[in-house]
């Protein structure tokens, strides 16, 4: 009897403790749009979509010692493409990682290449706070490592 009540304890606890992330994932699914915005023609391909940025968090980890939310983007695909287009102007090229963040009152883009392949904290915080030099309305949008173009952004609601 006692063994039965351990177990049933036990699951109630793994219950509750996988609840918050069984809600974050639906939360996810729910509040974020399912299209995508390609930034074509430049080297990588890189797209803002949530499968993209799905596929990128296992390398997270690797390229930095912070990991970036999919943040949230307000405007509509062609502000974003606009934006994709101000990334693909840095003309970023070869294996350097590379965070970068985006002024989203004038689309003005950051970058900060870090000094390894693996940033430190504070090499990936150094785009967004340059950018909050000019103003708080900042978020992260992209990482380039090993040479591929990674979109942290959610892709425009209005996104096909």
């Amino acid at each position: 009897m006692k063994r039965k009540i351990l177990i049933a304890v036990a699951l109630i606890v793994a219950v509750v403790a996988l609840l918050p992330a069984a809600f974050s994932v639906w939360r996810m699914k729910m509040l974020l749009p399912e299209g995508e915005v390609t930034l074509a023609g430049h080297e990588g391909g890189m797209v803002c979509s949530s499968d993209a940025y799905n596929a990128f968090v296992p390398l997270m980890s690797q390229a930095g010692e912070m990991g970036l939310s999919q943040m949230p983007f307000e405007g509509t695909a062609a502000e974003q493409r606009a934006i994709l287009d101000r990334y693909a102007a840095l003309g970023l090229t070869g294996p350097e990682t590379v965070v970068t963040s985006v002024n989203l009152d004038d689309g003005k883009v950051y970058a900060n290449t870090c000094a390894a392949e693996r940033c430190t904290m504070a090499e990936m915080a150094a785009a967004e706070a340059m950018c909050w030099q000019d103003t708080r309305n900042c978020t992260y949008l992209a990482i380039r490592f090993r040479g591929q173009d990674h979109c942290v952004l959610a892709p425009a609601k209005d996104a096909p």
